[in-house]
């Protein structure tokens, strides 16, 4: 059966609540189905962190200026989800020589250790540092940098799809709720969000094509990296995959040199 655009509008409200700090989730009950369903827009809600990137860049032409305030808008739209999601699986890293039973107790706990505090330092230095030295003066390098937040989100969705086992998921674990969608549906929608994107650039592709093909390595690369060290996966590897496969991201922008 078709959805009707009322659905679709739900799905987006749930969207947009899940991945920003924006005051639009339902207050209604919803059904576990109709939660799941929102994961296929979470590329679409990442054109707000575009759309924020743009304006930065566009409004300053310092690019100190341009990092620190680029770091600062995502992480106020977000609400800093994804980094306290590094923190914390950072302290499970610290510990993963013991029982996964043990990991868990310390990525659940909400105290930052020593190693979270110290991947998160080091996470947002470095984001700052390939910000701040990229070539932004270009429209190509522009949309590049804006692209990031869009290209980890549609990253994190493909994990979502393809590599996440629901059933090796604890029973009580919050992204078990969100794994009770239509696979080829919620790639669709995700694929679809980013191929439009690019559609309305126009820009020369090139330089996409070769940066999307080692982020998409580097990407399932570091989630199987992830779950070999800690034998589980939950929202926090998944949200700590996004924050790193944008660092990685920021990294090979500032190594492209503009046409």
């Amino acid at each position: 059966m078709f959805k009707s655009f009322l659905d679709f509008f739900l799905e987006l409200r749930l969207a947009l609540s899940f991945l920003t700090l924006l005051p639009v989730a339902p207050k209604k009950i919803l059904a576990k189905k109709q939660i799941a369903s929102a994961v296929a827009f979470f590329t679409l809600v990442a054109y707000l962190f575009f759309a924020l990137s743009l304006l930065i860049i566009k409004v300053f032409d310092n690019s100190f200026v341009i990092a620190i305030f680029v770091l600062l808008a995502h992480s106020l739209l977000s609400g800093a989800l994804h980094l306290d999601a590094l923190a914390d699986t950072h302290d499970g890293l610290a510990v993963s020589d013991r029982p996964v039973e043990k990991i868990k107790e310390v990525i659940k706990d909400s105290r930052a250790g020593a190693f979270a505090v110290i991947a998160v330092v080091l996470t947002l230095l470095a984001q700052f540092v390939f910000i701040s030295q990229s070539d932004l003066q270009t429209f190509s390098q522009q949309f590049l940098l804006c692209l990031v937040p869009v290209l980890s989100r549609f990253f994190m969705v493909l994990e979502l799809v393809f590599f996440v086992n629901a059933k090796k998921l604890d029973t009580n674990s919050s992204l078990k709720t969100f794994l009770g969608f239509s696979k080829p549906y919620v790639f669709f929608v995700n694929l679809v969000s980013l191929l439009f994107l690019l559609f309305l650039s126009g820009f020369n592709y090139q330089d996409f094509y070769l940066l999307f093909l080692a982020a998409f390595v580097f990407s399932f690369l570091f989630y199987r990296f992830l779950f070999y060290k800690l034998k589980m996966q939950n929202g926090d590897t998944v949200g700590c995959g996004l924050v790193i496969n944008e660092t990685f991201l920021y990294f090979l922008i500032m190594l492209i040199k503009p046409c």
